[in-house]
């Protein structure tokens, strides 16, 4: 994940990346590096910490220097072990949606 952070996408990583990184000559593209922007998604970030000790720390490292956006879902932001990820994280917090919300949207995709 840490290479991850220092926007290199996931080409860069597979076989193509290289080949594509011999067949330009632009440095941008080096070994399949992008010059396009992503974002790195970690779900359940409240489970870390479940059979690995550190993980919240070694995440929390990760994003205090990532040039890559990083956006962590949770469903107990408030567990005590999410304390120093809090510290460092813009937190949004979504409601769940009510249901004359919904069910407009459902007819659409119904039809």
């Amino acid at each position: 994940m840490k290479d991850l952070s220092q926007n290199k996408n996931l080409d860069y990583y597979t076989e193509h990346g290289v080949e594509k990184a011999k067949d330009n000559k632009n440095p941008s593209h080096l070994h399949g590096l992008s010059s396009k922007k992503s974002v790195i998604i970690m779900d359940e970030v409240d489970g870390l910490g479940a059979g690995d000790r550190g993980g919240v720390q070694a995440l929390t490292a990760v994003i205090k220097e990532s040039m890559t956006p990083i956006i962590c879902i949770c469903n107990d932001y408030e567990n005590r072990k999410l304390q120093t990820l809090r510290k460092n994280c813009y937190m949004v917090k979504f409601q769940r949606p009510q249901s004359h919300a919904i069910i407009p949207f459902i007819l659409t995709i119904a039809k």
